[in-house]
């Protein structure tokens, strides 16, 4: 298995993980907080497959998760909609890395990150067309 695919299977595992918290209604603080920081590694592990991905087979380094996404979605890997709301999401990621540092309600933040649940989920498989088609 290469790379690419390794990446892909290990997104699927944490998208599935976010997935277990994004969807329970009632939630302790404990699972707020772990929810906030898988939606994070989420994140973190689909814009990185999507780096790897532009570099391996198109030869383009996207050093910055806004990077990638703009190239992806020139490139037609994902589409507009979702690239407009993966820029998004890298906000709200910022956001939710920044919540000791800064503040904030770490409410808002968990009720965010529920909204992307399913829009995670549409980049994984369009990054799976891609790299499997």
């Amino acid at each position: 298995m290469d790379k690419l695919q390794v990446q892909l299977q290990q997104a699927g595992q944490t998208l599935a993980r976010f997935h277990e918290l994004a969807v329970k209604e009632e939630i302790s603080e404990v699972e707020r907080d772990a929810m906030i920081h898988r939606f994070i590694l989420s994140y973190d592990v689909l814009w990185h497959v999507a780096h790897d991905y532009l570099l391996h087979k198109h030869g383009l380094d996207a050093p910055t998760p806004k990077r990638a996404i703009l190239d992806c979605k020139a490139l037609g890997l994902i589409d507009e909609k979702l690239a407009s709301e993966a820029i998004l999401m890298n906000d709200l990621r910022h956001k939710a890395t920044m919540l000791g540092r800064e503040g904030g309600d770490p409410d808002e933040v968990a009720k965010e990150v529920r909204k992307y649940d399913d829009r995670l989920r549409d980049w994984l498989e369009q990054l799976e067309e891609k790299v499997n088609g």
